[in-house]
Order: structure tokens, then sequence, then C-alpha cells
């Protein structure tokens, strides 16, 4: 059975391919960073509006190369899920500043990954917003490999389980992580914080 991913809160010059019903979606996109050259929620027309969807099982391999999604001013990037799926984007960077936010769409019985290899960094009042009944327990990001600190800065809120487990996790001013956190070394400062949230039984 086939379905097809409709992508307008992105791009409706995307190239979207449909995806069979596997259980996982893998989800990559080559080119530029996304986020490059938006004003606002205005979409951004490089070859990163080339989306690349496809069935794979492993987290950690990818079709086409990793990007980046780098937002900042008042841009929005919202990734769906189908109920049942796992969709696992594999990035470079992932940085949201000023009041930009990421969105996973989705129900209580879709699961995201996201794995970053590079810089994770969120400032200002960014959000990450789940949407549609996502479990906070069903999301995962994954910061790969040794590399520089993860941050969270300002009033920036994530929302599931954020692992770094060979670099370190440092929250600062009134950030918060409503989730868990697992790092080589956690540091809070100022009134950040790092709020368990109960895990709901389906």
């Amino acid at each position: 059975m086939l379905f097809c991913l409709a992508f307008a809160a992105i791009s409706s010059q995307a190239t979207i391919h449909d995806w069979n019903d596997d259980g996982n979606v893998n989800w990559s996109a080559e080119g530029n960073s996304i986020g490059d050259n938006w004003t606002g929620n205005t979409a951004f027309n490089r070859s990163t509006t080339n989306l690349v969807l496809a069935i794979h099982g492993s987290a950690l391999s990818g079709l086409g190369s990793p990007t980046s999604i780098i937002l900042g001013g008042t841009q929005n990037v919202s990734i769906p899920g189908a109920p049942g799926q796992t969709v696992t984007l594999n990035l470079r960077n992932f940085v949201l500043t000023d009041q930009s936010t990421f969105t996973l769409q989705g129900t209580a019985t879709t699961s995201f990954i996201i794995n970053v290899t590079k810089r994770f960094s969120l400032s200002g009042n960014s959000q990450i917003i789940l949407s549609g009944g996502v479990r906070w327990d069903h999301v995962f990001f994954n910061v790969l490999g040794r590399g520089s600190v993860v941050s969270l800065d300002d009033r920036a809120q994530l929302y599931g389980t954020l692992t770094a487990r060979q670099r370190k996790v440092k929250l600062d001013e009134y950030s918060v992580v409503y989730g868990a956190v697992t790092a080589r070394k956690i540091r809070l400062t100022d009134a950040a914080r790092i709020i368990p949230l109960p895990i709901v039984s389906p």
C-alpha cells in the first residue's frame, strides 16, 4: 500500500516520493541547509527542496547527503509522521534561534529519531513542539560522536529525549528540557531545568 506524504509546511516546490507502509521512514535531504535563504516562512528555493523519502531500517545510515536544519527569526519547519510510523532524520547540524520552531506532527503511535553529527544548539525563544498527540518518549534527539557542546540557551524549550553520550550538554538561563537528557556531562546554570515527564501507557 502506498502513501504520499504532503510536505506543504516546508515548500510547495518540494519533490515528494511515495513510500511504503513498512513502519519506518528515513528522511534526508540533498543540498544546502534547510532554512537557508528563508525570510519568515517564505519557502527556500534551493536544492534543499529536493527531498528524498525512502524506507530504511537503520537510524545511522540515510540516503543521499545529510543536511542541516538552521532556523532563525520566526521560521518554522513541520515534520509529519503517520500513525505507527518511525520517521528518521539524519542531519549534520540542528540549530534554532530567535522565535523559530521545529514541530513534529503525528499521533501517539508516531516516533521520531533525529540524528545530528555536528552542532546541536537552541537559543532565544526557539521551541521544539510536539503536535497531534506525539509522545515525548517517542521523540529521540541523538547527538552522535565527539564534538562541540550541545547547548540550550535563553528560553529555548525541547520536548523529548536528548542523548549525547560523548559530549557535554549545557543548559543556560531559562532553557528547559521536558523529558530526559543523557550525556557524558550535564551542566545546568541559572534557572535552566530538566523536567521529567510521566510516560503514559497507550
